[in-house]
């Protein structure tokens, strides 16, 4: 019987060992679990914070579309969040679903586009969300980017030469809905904007964007080419109809014994987030030409761009430049005037 207790007695002990190993087993495993899912599984964001970027909204339309439907498009800009230029190459999302929710409960399928011309209005069906093709020139921190326009001096008329990107979502809902969210929903992450209100208000600049008076423009071409000194005047509407906003600036070259040239890449950036790019490359229309023969002073003009209120760009408000080899930007602050019809 002594022995019959002895085998008990160790019965219970190992039924107890395994018992507390596997408790504290269950509990390590439902900890690391919990660890291990957070990263993957972030928790949605209106205004997603990703490693570089945010989507922001740009402008939310409403439309008849006839028999009983309405058709809502949502225009979608981005942001550079970091503290350095950041290539548009690297704004690239993949979209898996896009939704319109409403009040009423149901739900309607939501379609993505990329337009690729300004006056054709080339809608593609995307379902990416990209900003960039071929060369193009860095993005700054903290200025809101709906639209990244250029045009080319190679293209085999106007049309096909105005080449800009833009992100819009496209859905038709009943007239009797009422829809409350845009739902997008990518690889990693989901982004929700309410559309409740009927309206979206466009980004801006934060106040503190970091921005120098044009007049220091000056001493930043001297240290890249000490032999040009540059002089800006007050930017002006002119060209036919006064449509063209455009900023004159003298050039003097101190050498007297040979020309001087200095091409400065450049952007610039209108109020409702439209990004012109004024250089791409040789074979596209440039950006600042600074030009003068030996010991000559050359009176020029930029051209800043077009009129943004007859496009809806707004006011052309800051110039952004770029060191030759791109890796730096200054951001200067503009003073054009608004035009008056």
């Amino acid at each position: 019987m002594g022995g019959l207790n002895k085998v008990c007695f160790r019965t219970l002990i190992l039924t107890f060992t395994i018992f507390l190993l596997v408790s504290l087993g269950s509990g390590c495993t439902s900890t690391n679990a919990g660890t291990s899912t957070t990263p993957n599984t972030p928790s949605p964001q209106n205004t997603p914070t990703l490693s570089a970027f945010n989507i922001v909204p740009v402008k939310y339309e409403i439309q008849d579309a006839g028999n009983g439907w309405k058709e809502g498009t949502v225009t979608l800009g981005f942001v550079n969040v970091t503290d350095h230029l950041l290539n548009p190459q690297e704004i690239s999302l993949q979209l898996s679903e896009a939704t319109v929710e409403t009040l009423e409960g149901k739900t309607y399928p939501a379609n993505t586009y990329f337009a690729d011309a300004l006056y054709t209005y080339n809608w593609t069906p995307s379902n990416k969300f990209l900003v960039a093709w071929g060369d193009q020139l860095p993005i700054p921190p903290k200025l809101p980017i709906s639209m990244i326009f250029a045009r080319s001096r190679t293209a085999p008329n106007e049309q096909t030469g105005y080449q800009h990107v833009r992100n819009v979502v496209r859905f038709r809902f009943a007239q009797a809905a009422h829809p409350t969210q845009l739902v997008l929903r990518f690889t990693t992450f989901k982004y929700v904007l309410d559309l409740s209100s009927g309206t979206v208000a466009p980004p801006a600049p934060p106040a503190d964007l970091p921005s120098l008076p044009l007049s220091d423009f000056t001493n930043a071409i001297g240290r890249l080419n000490s032999n040009l000194q540059v002089d800006f005047g007050q930017c002006y509407l002119g060209w036919t109809n006064n449509d063209y906003y455009m900023l004159p600036y003298t050039v003097t070259n101190t050498n007297q014994l040979d020309e001087e040239k200095l091409t400065i890449d450049a952007a610039v950036w209108f109020s409702s987030g439209v990004y012109v790019l004024r250089r791409l490359s040789e074979e596209d229309e440039g950006g600042l030409e600074l030009h003068a023969g030996p010991g000559q002073t050359v009176k020029n003009e930029f051209d800043v761009e077009t009129d943004g209120t007859r496009l809806g760009w707004g006011m052309p408000e800051y110039l952004v430049t770029y060191t030759p080899e791109r890796s730096q930007y200054q951001v200067y602050k503009l003073e054009c005037p608004t035009k008056t019809k």
